[in-house]
């Protein structure tokens, strides 16, 4: 019996019971967003019923939009329609690739940096003390304060911009030079050896 057979049969049986239920309404709405109603269903004639694979085909693209959509509008992630290749791969990850796995430390330094795993401002989920400046336990845990006001990080992005967007933007940007890998696997390194420090309780 074809996977069409069956899906039909489920359909006669709960169209039997009235789709009473829960099931009946999350179907018929799953149906109804991929555009299967019934009826179109029923007039569909044997040959043209590769339903499933549509059905499963159409239900991926929707899952998709709505994920993308979910990343896009996170507030966590304001940046990521600066990042978002569209498919096509990074520079520093094509570098990377070609490197054969040498000093594969800048270049997951960097992705970390365009994710924002390298802040703990855009984490709403933390607790607000967890959120201020991994280093001078001042200002905010974001890359704004470490170039702009940290007493400790500021220094080592001096020269690499003119301000401290412009600073930000040249981190951030695809290209990965030898000056902007040791600034980054420095400050990645500073960051987690302050953090380690913080979290065994010995700096207040």
């Amino acid at each position: 019996m074809g996977d069409e057979r069956w899906v039909k049969l489920c359909w006669e049986e709960k169209r039997r019971e009235r789709w009473i239920g829960t099931y009946g309404r999350e179907r018929e709405k799953y149906y109804n967003r991929n555009g299967w109603g019934l009826n179109a269903i029923d007039n569909m004639p044997r040959e043209e019923r590769l339903l499933i694979e549509e059905i499963r085909e159409k239900e991926r693209d929707v899952q998709k939009q709505l994920e993308d959509s979910k990343i896009r509008e996170a507030r966590y992630n304001k940046r990521y329609r600066e990042f978002n290749g569209e498919g096509r791969t990074p520079k520093y990850i094509e570098q990377g690739i070609t490197r054969e796995g040498k000093n594969s430390e800048g270049i997951r330094a960097l992705a970390r940096l365009r994710c924002g795993n390298m802040e703990n401002d855009n984490k709403y989920w933390l607790d607000e003390e967890k959120r201020g400046c991994t280093f001078c336990k001042i200002g905010k845990d974001n890359m704004e304060h470490f170039i702009g006001d940290c007493v400790i990080a500021r220094d080592w992005f001096v020269g690499i911009g003119d301000s401290v967007k412009d600073t930000i933007r040249a981190l951030e940007s695809e290209d990965l030079d030898e000056r902007k890998e040791k600034i980054l696997i420095k400050f990645w390194r500073e960051k987690e050896k302050y953090k380690k420090i913080t979290d065994d309780g010995d700096v207040g």
